[in-house]
């Protein structure tokens, strides 16, 4: 009675489907909601010999689930009544029982959903011989079968190791992972409680099989190597496991809050905690891998040599334009430029296309109204050189002079470039005493001196013949 009433509770709990049990074979696609099934086995032995007939039942037709699987909770109550008021008092035989459970898998859809057997004894089981073939038919409806052998006392009996010797055989490989031995007491927490949890004895192979089917490997949980979440010690590994959450406090790794939603739309809800629903079984935190681990850690994602901030939405991203030579930094699509002085690759500053986020950028950017292009452009004949700073001289003011020397210059094809048809070049740079040389990926022209550096007044003069 006491176990009937810890099966009820736990059923409570469980994110049941509503579904009655008449609706066998056409239950809906599988949510990962769960349906429940009660099977009471016993049988009569002669006493000191295996021999002896088994003996099995379920709610008859009419009672409540009916003897099959259900997901609604008022006939999984009527069964837990049916069977308190209709137990067993005899011997443990239970190859009619196992008979019973292939039928009732047999009668719901393979489309997924995990399908568990718990068998529950207090005694030896004596028909172990007689199970081969129920025993395959579990196999055959992919079953995974898990064993407990429930003790009266702290310590093991002789009583509670033949029970286990004859129950643990019948459980699913590895056997060991499949079996405990508990007081009565303990049940609801280790094995009800459990099931379901990932990071659990039984819970890790109902889950991880669950996630394994679902996703092959794509991620510790799905390959089955899902591991008990304090067992990260490094803040990366803890975040690539969907199962586990990293704690700045305490620089540990614990089961993620995502793990306590059982039903999809409490975990799609849940978006504080970045909760997914896996696999349509089981709802875990969305695996965060390489500059991601750092977004909401602005200093920390900062100090990554290959990670930065993005300004618009505040998450850590991997750093644009994080190349290390001019071919690689001018084909990147993130819009950079290579700096030649620097010998390093930075995003092309002020692309702003309105006045009001060019004024407002940290970059030092300022607006400047033009004439047009194609009225300046309209002057000239399609397919004749135009030159667009005829006027262009040095005006720098403050800390910076004129006469200042530098080491090179860039001009290039802001707007609309085409590549094979327009092109830079600088027919009076190597009178002035400067190289150029014209790249046509970005529509970029280089600029620097042919022999000591050169100053700003002179690149200016430089830039006016372009």
């Amino acid at each position: 009675y006491g176990l009937m009433e810890m099966l009820r509770d736990w059923m409570k709990t469980l994110p049941l489907n509503g579904e009655k049990a008449d609706v066998g074979l056409n239950s809906a696609p599988n949510t990962g909601e769960v349906r429940v099934g009660l099977i009471q086995f016993s049988g009569k032995n002669k006493r000191g010999s295996r021999q002896g007939r088994a003996d099995a039942k379920a709610t008859p037709a009419g009672t409540g689930s009916g003897g099959r699987l259900s997901g609604d909770i008022d006939e999984l109550n009527t069964d837990v009544d049916w069977h308190e008021a209709n137990y067993y008092g005899r011997g443990t035989m239970i190859q009619l029982g196992l008979q019973m459970a292939a039928d009732m898998f047999h009668l719901s859809p393979n489309d997924g959903r995990q399908r568990v057997l718990i068998i529950i004894t207090d005694g030896k089981i004596y028909d172990p011989d007689t199970l081969q073939q129920a025993r395959a038919e579990l196999d055959t409806e992919q079953v995974q079968v898990f064993g407990v052998v429930v003790r009266q006392n702290t310590q093991h009996t002789k009583a509670d190791l033949d029970a286990e010797e004859t129950l643990k055989p019948i459980t699913s490989d590895p056997h060991d992972a499949h079996f405990q031995n508990l007081q009565i007491d303990e049940i609801p927490e280790k094995v009800l409680g459990d099931i379901c949890d990932p990071n659990g004895l039984f819970g890790s192979l109902v889950i991880g099989q669950a996630a394994q089917q679902g996703a092959g490997a794509a991620n510790p949980a799905s390959s089955g190597v899902h591991q008990p979440c304090p067992q990260h010690l490094e803040q990366a590994g803890c975040l690539a496991d969907p199962g586990c959450v990293w704690f700045d406090n305490s620089l540990s790794c614990g089961d993620s809050p995502c793990l306590h939603h059982c039903e999809e739309k409490n975990c799609t809800a849940d978006v504080a905690n970045g909760c997914t629903w896996e696999n349509g079984t089981i709802c875990v935190r969305e695996p965060k891998t390489g500059c991601e681990i750092y977004t909401g850690k602005p200093a920390d994602c900062e100090a990554q040599s290959d990670c930065q901030v993005d300004k618009d939405n505040s998450t850590c991203i991997d750093k644009k334009c994080n190349r290390d030579n001019e071919q690689g930094c001018l084909a990147d699509p993130d819009d950079c430029v290579w700096n030649n002085l620097n010998q390093d690759c930075t995003e092309r500053p002020c692309k702003e296309t309105e006045e009001g986020p060019c004024v407002a950028s940290t970059e030092g950017c300022v607006w400047q109204t033009t004439i047009p292009l194609n009225s300046t452009v309209s002057a000239y004949a399609r397919g004749q050189p135009m030159v667009p700073f005829p006027a262009l001289v040095c005006t720098v003011s403050g800390s910076c002079s004129c006469s200042e020397t530098v080491k090179g210059a860039a001009v290039n094809v802001e707007e609309g470039y085409v590549k094979g048809k327009d092109v830079l070049a600088c027919d009076q740079c190597a009178a002035l005493g400067f190289e150029a040389e014209w790249h046509d990926v970005p529509g970029v022209l280089y600029l620097k001196s042919a022999g000591a550096q050169k100053t700003l007044t002179e690149y200016a003069a430089a830039i006016a013949t372009v």
